[in-house]
């Protein structure tokens, strides 16, 4: 698979804008990830403090300094594709979940119906 990069400029359509974490958003990542239900079903620690957020905003540029990940929010709303679900594929809490899986290709339609 070839390098992945976040382009130089943060994706938008005018409403809703994807771009990188920054630690400009620490307070709401902690905030995000103090919800109690976040801690049931994924692997953050709990209490999640700054210091995790800190952590885990840097350890996502790292990532993408050596080309390794993207991490962006995606929707179906944004025009993704609902693929399936990965039975029992994390462990939380000493737990195994279920994750679902979506995907957007280059080729795919916007979800206005226009051209990509």
């Amino acid at each position: 698979m070839g390098e992945l990069r976040l382009p130089h400029s943060p994706l938008s359509d005018g409403v809703i804008t994807l771009r990188a974490f920054t630690l400009d958003d620490v307070a709401w990542v902690v905030e995000g990830c103090s919800d109690p239900g976040v801690a049931r079903f994924t692997g953050v620690p709990a209490p999640y403090t700054e210091a995790h957020a800190h952590d885990w905003i840097g350890g996502h540029a790292d990532e993408r300094g050596r080309g390794q990940a993207i991490h962006l929010a995606i929707a179906e709303k944004a025009g993704a594709t609902r693929e399936g679900v990965l039975r029992s594929y994390f462990v939380a809490r000493g737990t195994r979940h279920d994750c679902v899986m979506y995907s957007l290709l280059p080729d795919d339609p916007s979800p206005g119906g226009g051209a990509p």
